[in-house]
């Protein structure tokens, strides 16, 4: 089966120091864990900014990796995102 390239999604990624890149994940205002995704650079980093780390994938897959971890939705091309705590400057 080919993937046209508009099945390919563009899935932010953190890369932890041991080189395993895991998915971001955001919450909906209702709280609940859903997998992002967009669907070309332009809107990944307008959401989340230039040199965002990311991986092409198809939704199909992205789904099923994010139901390994209990996560139901995907929200694609989110307007605007909170960078996780992790990305934020520290504060002394």
């Amino acid at each position: 089966m080919n993937s046209s390239p508009r099945s390919v999604l563009l899935v932010p990624v953190h890369h932890a120091a041991s080189g395993v890149a895991t998915l971001v994940l955001a919450r909906r205002p209702d709280g609940v864990r859903t997998g992002v995704a967009f669907a070309s650079v332009a809107a990944l980093e307008r959401a989340l900014g230039v040199g965002q780390p990311r991986l092409a994938m198809g939704l199909s897959a992205l789904r099923g990796m994010l139901a390994e971890v209990g996560v139901h939705g995907v929200q694609v091309d989110p307007e605007a995102m909170a960078r996780p705590a992790s990305a934020l400057p520290a504060v002394s």
